[in-house]
């Protein structure tokens, strides 16, 4: 009988082990995003040193060039975008930084043009407008290794948008999990709260 306690006592620490050493295990998280011609393609590939364990990608269609592109649709656009980023922040400001995840890489590049210079120009800024702010947010939890390197070329001669969006982030199996945990609950409590007002409004 004790030889059977001994027995499962060993096998219980083992497992505790091998969760511990599972959880440190080092990862890289390649995230690109890429819109051009009215499409959105998004791929997630994660790798262990250079195997990949994981890809997963979706594409989509958006609406922004298949409307005239000119300098209040991008405005539109900017300012949609600005608000959903600063929502984020605020869904996650009590969010600790993440001590062993680091973004390694970080490069946005983003050609726009309404074939109007002036219009142009001031469809630029909000673009940039919209990218520090969110590298605000990302820098605001994950420690970046180097400078990102952001890009807005303006298109002046032709109506065109497209942008480029490449992040590497170096991360342990552990904290990747944390976060997933905490962006799974932070949806239930955004569901909850949709169901209560939906309730109240009824």
């Amino acid at each position: 009988m004790l030889t059977l306690y001994i027995g499962i006592g060993v096998i219980i620490i083992v497992l505790l082990l091998a969760m511990y050493l599972i959880r440190r295990l080092p990862l890289h998280l390649l995230i690109e995003m890429l819109i051009y011609d009215g499409t959105i393609e998004v791929q997630l590939r994660v790798f262990f040193k250079k195997i990949q364990l994981y890809e997963k990608s979706f594409s989509k269609r958006n609406d922004l060039n298949n409307q005239k592109l000119n300098v209040e649709n991008v405005f539109n656009l900017c300012k949609k975008t600005t608000k959903q980023l600063k929502t984020v922040r605020k869904q996650v400001h009590h969010l600790p930084k993440v001590p062993k995840t680091k973004v390694i890489d970080f490069t946005w590049h983003t050609q726009i043009g309404t074939s109007n210079a002036a219009e142009t120009g001031l469809a630029a800024g909000s673009a940039w407008t919209v990218k520090m702010l969110g590298i605000d947010v990302v820098q605001k939890y994950i420690k970046m290794t180097k400078q990102p390197n952001l890009f807005v070329e303006p298109a002046f001669d032709e109506k065109k948008f497209e942008t480029v969006l490449l992040c590497m982030v170096h991360t342990k199996i552990g904290e990747t999990m944390e976060v997933m945990k905490y962006i799974k609950s932070l949806k239930q409590e955004n569901n909850h709260k949709g169901e209560s007002n939906h309730e109240a409004s009824n």
